[in-house]
């Protein structure tokens, strides 16, 4: 655990503003801290890292936590009376004890969150997610408290309003268009087959002959996600991250820094650098990386919005490579992952998202598709039923032996 004093909270709480202002700043990461007993009333901690916090007993009365990061957060005791809730990421939380009456929990995950003789009178819980069926005799509810409550069982299946969140934006569509192969025909299809609502672009790359500029084919409403292809060191990515900015690109960036031209793998170590500089001039940073817990971990502290590791080589098909560091990023990083490079079919985007994948990213495979409009679909419908079936919670697997699914009892007798 670390130790913050208040003169250092009311640093990062005054960045965390200014972040969320637009301002500069810095989000607020206070994941792992010692925050026991801390008055936190009316503060505003709205997207805060706050991963295996400790608040016990802490004042976050009013306090504003809307989409905030409070997995493995220990709440036990605290004062969250009218606390804004809405859209927060609570797994495995321990609200035991904790006082929620009137708070505004809706939309925000509870999976297998500890309840046990929490206060819900009177809060919002539309539209929350959480794995245990609803009814007193449960586990986590024995004690609870659930006055003026009306709980509908659709409020507790699966989130109708799943959203991407990347930063301070929210998108509908979990599938983002990679760089590379554009025409317009694949930008149709990705728009409206894929459903994409991010398409990224090289901004570096440049190409003389008298061909369309893409720009020219993406529809209004969709957000660019300009890239530093070509960037060979930070200093690189950060001249190119600028200079999207400066001729309308917006604020999002993927980084991308790759001075292997063999197997165009990232430098993890730049990469961080330029995300650390970029994250503190106000950039929604992206940063394409090969998953490494520990490089990962340094993106979130130098300000990343989410993390990109790779499936396999850039325009190889070849699928998920990786598949078991990026499970370990999913299951220990708290901002969003999203699986970049290598998904070669709808099935492999499946696979990703029933992992806990917050998004994938392809070009190459619906762009040498027999059919890219049938295939951008097929992409679409993929990645809706991995994060279906991620947010249901897969079955069980055996490691050993077998379990019988239907009775080896009451046979008939001949």
């Amino acid at each position: 655990m670390r130790n913050i004093n208040q003169e250092e909270l009311n640093k990062i709480l005054k960045e965390h503003e200014l972040w969320l202002k637009g301002e500069g700043g810095k989000r607020a990461n206070l994941s792992n801290a010692d925050l026991s007993n801390v008055n936190l009333k009316n503060a505003n901690l709205r997207y805060a890292n706050l991963n295996n916090t400790n608040l016990r007993c802490a004042n976050l009365k009013y306090a504003g936590l809307s989409s905030a990061n409070l997995r493995y957060a220990d709440l036990k005791g605290a004062n969250l009376r009218c606390a804004d809730l809405k859209d927060a990421d609570l797994r495995r939380a321990n609200l035991e004890d904790a006082d929620l009456s009137y708070s505004n929990l809706s939309n925000s995950n509870l999976r297998d969150v500890n309840l046990n003789s929490a206060d819900l009178s009177s809060a919002d819980l539309k539209n929350i997610k959480i794995n245990i069926c609803i009814n007193i005799g449960c586990e986590n509810f024995i004690y609870t408290i659930l006055k003026n409550i009306e709980i509908e069982m659709e409020d507790i299946k699966m989130d109708r309003n799943d959203k991407l969140i990347i930063g301070k934006y929210e998108f509908e569509s979990r599938f983002i268009l990679g760089s590379g192969k554009y025409s317009l025909d694949l930008i149709n299809a990705a728009v409206q087959n894929a459903g994409a609502q991010i398409i990224t672009l090289a901004l570096r790359r440049t190409n003389t002959n008298d061909t369309a500029n893409i720009l020219d084919y993406i529809p209004e409403g969709v957000t660019l996600l300009p890239n530093t292809s070509g960037a060979r060191n930070a200093e690189e990515a950060v001249r190119i991250a600028r200079l999207a900015r400066e001729v309308g690109c917006g604020d999002f960036v993927k980084i991308e820094v790759i001075h292997d031209s063999k197997y165009l793998l990232p430098d993890n170590y730049e990469t961080i650098k330029a995300t650390e500089i970029l994250a503190k001039e106000g950039f929604v940073v992206m940063p394409y990386m090969y998953p490494d817990l520990n490089a990962a971990r340094d993106l979130v502290n130098a300000g990343a919005a989410a993390v990109m590791p790779l499936g396999s080589p850039i325009g190889s098909n070849k699928g998920i490579c990786t598949k078991d560091f990026i499970q370990i990023l999913i299951d220990e990083i708290d901002l969003p992952i999203i699986v970049d490079a290598g998904i070669g079919k709808p099935s492999q985007a499946c696979e990703a998202m029933e992992m806990g994948a917050a998004a994938v990213m392809a070009n190459t495979a619906i762009a040498t598709a027999g059919n890219v409009e049938a295939m951008a679909e097929a992409f679409k419908k993929a990645i809706e039923a991995g994060r279906s079936a991620y947010l249901s919670g897969l079955g069980r697997t055996l490691e050993k032996g077998a379990s019988a699914s239907s009775p080896l009892t009451g046979f008939l007798q001949d």
